[in-house]
């Protein structure tokens, strides 16, 4: 049994007790914050845990090419400004929608990038300029959908099938029929709004025609992208919903996303025992649910062996729901510690919606209250299993990702609905802004602890100080307190926390233990409380908190 020492008041003799955060894994921010553990907080924004705990600002994000929309700034009565720079603080919103960014892998690695109708190129995300559009002919009011076959990739736009092989783009305009021993043009493929692929085969779906049922997947040949004949199809379901979503998955498992149900194709057998091809009509076709749907495509994400997606009930998993399947249950959402981000979210513009997994981080971009489009970047940390907050500003806007490898490293870019393309700058110490179109555009870092109740949450306590330690920070905080629920009261304002020195300097010096410091401020004059919140706000600079301690009387009853 360990024995705890205490200090001892004075004037009464009673304990003087100390409760404190040490190693921080996420936020739960839809319950009461004195029923949170030591280790979860209430909020943190623009923020990022560490895996040895600490509290760090998220890296900032650097556009890639520049901006592409004209004249893209606006009012909130949508009136355009000649000059945007100095207002961009003041109500954002934009006119023209970027419609999707993919990586193609070629003979190089190319970035695509499709805006209000054009498809822009670059081998590199260091560039200043998009340049000039390979083609404009695309559809400009859809959502693209990309899936790379071969040396090629595929897309297409509620209009036309298309390939793209690295220099020309091709439309694939008809299905394929027989006539004798060979293949013959024959019906026009219709409109589709997805496609993605799976058993080395393109599966295309979303069909936006009379002649074929919405709930129809078409099939092209293996290994050939450009070679679809109609019987090679299969129906998904007879509730009349259009598929909105495909996901290749584990063990042959195509899943399929419907508004209103979630289905999966088992595609096997592929070939028969005299190596002939099976029909699709010959694979079995499950239903997984069919109490929520999927709300927008580009939120459905990879995330480990699992598959996640944006619902109505939240953020789901297809694991989950095909367990609780099997035991007769109903899933619970991933995103339940934050139903009430979840109730925030404006459905109207959910479709705009996008998620991605990326480096132990699951990036769930919403718009919530009402903005028509996703204004803040919610986030998983996989490594702590818990949610870690959310991260705004203008760079944040995200409406759809890509991952890609350039120069051996990994890099997540996405895109936002003003023309614009970002990509993850050096997270080093010294950086602590987004560079935007012209400017940079520094943003506040912002945690919000639990709340301290001493394990008596019923008791009066009487505050004797806090001590807050920082670990190679820079910039400036300023550090509040929230009693009860309450007003924030300030402690302490414009705190120099930066644990760097800057030649010149004054020789000599050291630097031994200037990684770490440590404020401690008396909290006497605050009045009587149950429960304490500590609030720390970072302004042009960049905190990593390791530690939060504070030593309070408890009344008795």
């Amino acid at each position: 049994m360990a024995i705890q020492a205490y200090k001892y008041n004075e004037n009464t003799d009673d304990p003087i007790i100390s409760d404190g955060s040490a190693n921080f894994t996420g936020i739960v921010s839809a319950t009461k914050a004195n029923r949170l553990t030591e280790t979860q907080l209430a909020m943190l924004t623009n923020g990022d845990i560490g895996a040895y705990g600490t509290v760090s600002a998220r890296p900032p994000a650097n556009i890639v090419g520049g901006n592409l929309s004209d004249d893209f700034y606006v009012d909130h009565n949508g009136v355009a400004y000649e000059d945007y720079l100095g207002f961009r603080f003041v109500g954002l919103d934009y006119i023209a929608d970027t419609q999707k960014i993919a990586i193609f892998k070629g003979e190089t690695t190319q970035i695509l990038f499709f805006v209000d109708g054009k498809l822009f190129l670059a081998n590199t995300p260091e560039i200043t300029d998009w340049g000039e559009p390979i083609t404009d002919s695309i559809r400009s009011d859809a959502l693209i959908s990309a899936s790379q076959l071969g040396k090629k990739i595929y897309f297409v736009d509620e209009d036309k099938l298309r390939c793209f092989d690295g220099e020309t783009i091709s439309v694939i305009p008809n299905f394929k029929g027989i006539s004798g021993d060979t293949l013959v043009d024959g019906m026009a493929i219709p409109p589709a709004s997805c496609i993605e692929t799976h058993v080395e085969r393109l599966c295309m779906a979303g069909i936006k025609d009379a002649q074929h049922d919405s709930g129809t997947i078409f099939f092209s040949d293996y290994l050939d992208g450009e070679t679809w004949m109609t019987t090679e199809s299969i129906q998904i379901g007879a509730d009349g919903d259009e598929i909105v979503g495909l996901k290749s998955w584990r063990n042959k498992t195509l899943l399929v996303f419907k508004p209103n149900s979630v289905w999966e194709v088992i595609c096997d057998p592929l070939v028969d025992s005299e190596g002939q091809k099976v029909s699709p009509a010959f694979w079995t076709v499950n239903k997984i649910s069919d109490s929520y749907g999927l709300v927008g495509r580009e939120t459905i994400a990879q995330v480990g062996n699992d598959v996640w997606f944006l619902s109505k009930r939240g953020v789901c998993s297809v694991q989950r729901a095909v367990a609780a399947d099997a035991n007769e249950m109903q899933a619970l959402p991933i995103s339940q510690p934050i139903q009430d981000f979840i109730d925030r979210i404006n459905w109207n513009a959910a479709d705009k919606s996008s998620a991605v997994y990326f480096k132990d981080r699951y990036f769930l971009s919403i718009p919530i209250d009402s903005s028509p489009r996703p204004n803040v970047v919610l986030i998983y940390n996989t490594i702590t299993k818990e949610w870690q907050g959310i991260w705004d500003g203008t760079a944040m806007r995200a409406t759809g990702y890509a991952k890609g490898t350039f120069n051996g490293i990994e890099k997540l870019l996405w895109r936002t609905h003003d023309g614009s393309a970002y990509i993850f700058g050096d997270d080093d110490m010294s950086s602590y802004s987004d560079q935007c179109e012209e400017y940079a555009e520094y943003y506040e870092q912002e945690c919000l602890s639990k709340a301290y109740t001493w394990d008596a949450p019923l008791n009066q306590k009487r505050a004797f100080d806090i001590e807050i330690e920082f670990y190679k920070s820079s910039g400036v905080a300023d550090l509040a307190v929230k009693l009860d629920g309450k007003t924030e009261i300030p402690i302490a304002q414009n705190l120099q926390i930066s644990t760097s020195k800057k030649l010149p300097l004054k020789l000599p010096f050291s630097l031994a233990g200037r990684n770490i410091l440590n404020f401690k401020f008396n909290l006497r004059m605050l009045p009587r409380f149950r429960e304490m919140q500590v609030l720390i706000r970072t302004r042009n600079g960049r905190a990593t908190i390791r530690n939060i301690n504070i030593n309070a009387l408890v009344m008795p009853v």
